[in-house]
């Protein structure tokens, strides 16, 4: 039986993520962009941002009212604490992009604002990158898990791919910018951050500070991965601290990640996703 090249070399793959993952929660994988291309896109979001908010808020989209997973656009997220309507120190503004946005908000895009332009422009490209990225590593899985591919990739109903900007408003006293929690989906890349704060690990007790790597972006696993896999790819606990200066006076921190979810798979309930817990595997 001969062994194609790419056979071996996404076997290879499989192997260094598996072990990645294994010693630290996340492997790191090569990406087409730059650092510079990165810096410019959430500079064209953060851009995008200053933007009237009746403006902004026409950017929201679900494309499956039965999927809460599904939502597109523009949303300000603020944590809740009880029952007295108070906000912890986790107050943020995202915009998810999918390829739908591009019909969704066609008359929007043709409205030609500047700042909507270069923004959607600059997503459309990062989406393509982290999409091609996003199947080389499903194809290294494949070739241990066969039938992953055709969950991510399907060729029914819409693709489950989101691209996050994000952006971290200042917090007033407390040094968590995001609260610990695993992602509810398959998998994600983080792509670009303006700074540290990012921390990783199996639960609350052994979270470590992640090391970037020019050139490449960070594989994790999410809450159903291990679902369409095995046990051993349980999901990444994460959470983010504030370190150092805030990137502006009125942004504390930015980043950029990519959700890559399998297809028709229940979306986790928020406790399940905000509780720490011992997986097997």
């Amino acid at each position: 039986m001969i062994v194609s090249q790419d056979s071996i070399e996404r076997r290879e793959l499989f192997k260094r993520i598996r072990q990645d993952i294994k010693e630290k929660q996340y492997a790191a994988i090569p990406f087409p962009l730059t650092k510079e291309e990165l810096d410019k896109a959430a500079e064209y979001f953060l851009d995008f941002l200053r933007l009237p908010i009746d403006l902004k808020e026409q950017f929201y989209f679900i494309i499956d009212p039965k999927d809460r997973g599904s939502k597109v656009g523009y949303v300000r997220k603020r944590k809740k604490l009880g029952k007295r309507k108070k906000y912890a120190d986790d107050d943020k503004e995202l915009f998810h992009y999918h390829e739908c946005a591009e019909d969704a908000f066609k008359e929007l895009l043709a409205s030609g604002t500047p700042h909507v332009t270069t923004f959607f422009a600059s997503a459309r490209t990062v989406y393509r990158a982290a999409k091609t990225t996003i199947k080389t590593i499903i194809q290294a899985f494949e070739t241990e898990f066969p039938g992953v591919y055709k969950k991510f990739f399907s060729d029914k109903g819409y693709p489950r791919f989101y691209l996050r900007f994000l952006k971290y408003n200042i917090p007033k006293k407390d040094k968590t910018l995001a609260s610990g929690h695993y992602d509810l989906g398959g998998c994600t890349l983080t792509i670009a951050e303006s700074g540290p704060g990012l921390r990783m690990g199996t639960d609350d007790s052994d979270l470590n500070p992640v090391a970037y790597k020019e050139g490449y972006v960070l594989f994790t696993t999410g809450f159903n991965f291990q679902k369409v896999t095995s046990s051993e790819f349980h999901p990444a606990w994460h959470d983010v601290i504030k370190i150092g200066k805030p990137y502006s006076k009125d942004v504390a921190r930015w980043s950029i990640v990519f959700f890559a979810d399998p297809v028709g798979m229940e979306i986790p309930k928020f406790e399940q996703t905000n509780t720490p817990k011992k997986f097997q595997g």
